[in-house]
């Protein structure tokens, strides 16, 4: 199935500006399909949401927001894809996501959906196009053990923390409000805010800024924004994956993905 929604591919020239046009302006490029129409026309399938699971690869998909907000990342944190996933009556018409490399967080590819399927509560199967890299396809498959649990501030309240082999920690505090606050070994400085949009789905949506004056820090992200996940792994709701994107620069977004585990 051809997804009807096609993007120029030369505008993966200037990504960072291309995500910006597409939140809202996007019948400029004179597609055949309208993202400003009204009514039963604009309606997208409400079943997608949810967290997914790419078997061969060990993905986990967050999706949100009827589509419009979805990462996919890295079983362990590793890699990246965040963008939007939007379906209608089991097809999907419009699907962009954009690929960065990790550790670094840097964008390195640009893929436009060339066909997909959404079968609600079950799977979703997807092919992209790229104008520089080689194309991908996606199978996801709904997870309703993760998906289907609680949401509040008390779960995820508490300190998380992330160390490595070579000495870096990042510990990151969150309070029975959602509000984020911490700072990790390279001198960057984290804030921001953890917010509930269904307290039946195990998503949570984040907003984190990543400041800092230390050489190390490396990037300066004031608008990072994107959603986190609760996981299991020797107690309940014993880790958290967080994955946002945000400017870092004139034209240029970056990424931002930890896998903390709760103190």
């Amino acid at each position: 199935m051809q997804c009807r929604f096609e993007i120029p591919q030369v505008a993966e020239r200037a990504p960072a500006l291309l995500l910006v046009m597409l939140a809202g302006i996007v019948t400029i490029f004179g597609s055949g399909t309208d993202l400003t129409c009204e009514g039963d026309d604009c309606i997208l399938d409400d079943d997608i949401n949810g967290v997914w699971i790419e078997d061969s690869s060990q993905r986990i998909a967050l999706i949100s927001d009827h589509g419009w907000n979805v990462n996919i990342v890295g079983n362990r944190g590793d890699d990246q894809l965040a963008g939007r996933i939007l379906s209608r009556e089991g097809v999907v018409y419009d699907s962009i996501l954009s690929a960065y490399s990790l550790p670094g967080g840097r964008l390195s590819a640009v893929y436009f959906c060339s066909g997909g399927t959404a079968s609600p509560l079950d799977s979703i199967s997807l092919d992209y196009t790229s104008r520089y890299s080689p194309g991908i396809s996606l199978m996801l498959r709904h997870d309703p053990g993760l998906s289907d649990r609680s949401a509040s501030h008390e779960l995820i309240a508490g300190i998380w923390s992330y160390s490595d082999s070579l000495d870096y920690t990042l510990t990151l505090a969150i309070d029975s409000l959602g509000l984020l606050s911490g700072s990790d070994t390279n001198g960057c400085l984290y804030s921001g805010r953890i917010a509930i949009d269904n307290p039946s789905m195990n998503i949570y949506r984040v907003r984190i800024a990543q400041t800092g004056t230390a050489h190390g820090c490396g990037q300066y992200m004031p608008n990072g924004a994107g959603q986190g996940l609760l996981l299991d792994e020797v107690a309940a709701n014993d880790h958290l994956l967080i994955a946002v994107t945000g400017d870092i620069a004139a034209l240029a977004s970056a990424s931002i993905v930890f896998r903390l585990t709760r103190q």
